[in-house]
């Protein structure tokens, strides 16, 4: 996809019917979450699609950071940060707006 010319450009194909999740934009930046439970980004300078992390049940948000997500759907009020090397942490308070 091309932001400023909306022009249509096809980034990612999920291996299952479900598909895409959740997604978000965080600076240019295209984040999703398909239903095999992986989160990737399209960088708007390349739009290509980059696995970002895997184990996520629900993608949140994104900042310059990481991404917020939830690891398990029986855990709603656990919340944690992932960045692009696969590390993630418990965010132990704080607002996230999705």
């Amino acid at each position: 996809m091309d932001y400023a010319k909306f022009e249509v450009k096809s980034v990612f194909k999920s291996s299952v019917q479900s598909g895409i999740i959740d997604f978000c934009v965080s600076e240019g930046n295209l984040y999703f979450a398909d239903s095999n439970r992986d989160i990737y980004f399209v960088d708007e300078n390349t739009r290509e699609a980059v696995k970002f992390l895997d184990g996520a049940a629900r993608l949140y948000s994104a900042s310059s950071e990481g991404v917020y997500y939830q690891k398990s759907a029986g855990y709603p009020l656990r919340l944690y940060l992932g960045n692009l090397k696969g590390n993630s942490v418990d965010i132990a308070g704080g607002v996230v707006v999705s």
